[in-house]
């Protein structure tokens, strides 16, 4: 729960409309603060089928997990890609991997601390991240 002047909000899982809702802790114009997200991707020649489809239910299942992750996708690229640190994971890893080992955990771990070390040192400029909120625009990836 959050205050906003006289105003209460919830925050709530949303994750069937977006996993990301970075945008949530926003503030209208040039931010005061800076806002990070962090996306999970799979390495697109190891991407793996999530579930097996075996009837409708599942082929159901399917279709809302690809259009939730295809939206989801388009949404951080043409949008807040500016601010969203990209971790490279492990084959078979995403965000509901629950039953991780210590290996794999450690190799997330490194990959999440290599992604942001380089989205800190060789690409994000807070001025230019003002700039581009305060226009509505989005940063350019080079």
């Amino acid at each position: 729960m959050e205050r906003v002047g006289e105003e209460t909000c919830y925050i709530v899982d949303g994750g069937l409309l977006s996993n990301y809702p970075v945008h949530l802790f926003d503030e209208e114009g040039a931010p005061s603060w800076p806002t990070f997200g962090f996306s999970l991707r799979e390495p697109e020649e190891t991407r793996l089928i999530r579930s097996e489809v075996r009837g409708p239910i599942s082929l159901g299942l399917a279709v809302v997990d690809t259009m939730s992750s295809a939206i989801d996708r388009q949404y951080i690229e043409e949008t807040q890609w500016d601010r969203t640190i990209p971790i490279k994971t492990p084959p078979g890893v995403s965000a509901t991997s629950f039953d991780l080992t210590p290996e794999t955990r450690r190799e997330l771990y490194e990959a999440g601390y290599a992604g942001a070390k380089g989205f800190f040192e060789d690409w994000w400029d807070w001025d230019k991240h003002v700039r581009a909120r305060a226009t509505g625009t989005v940063m350019e990836r080079v």
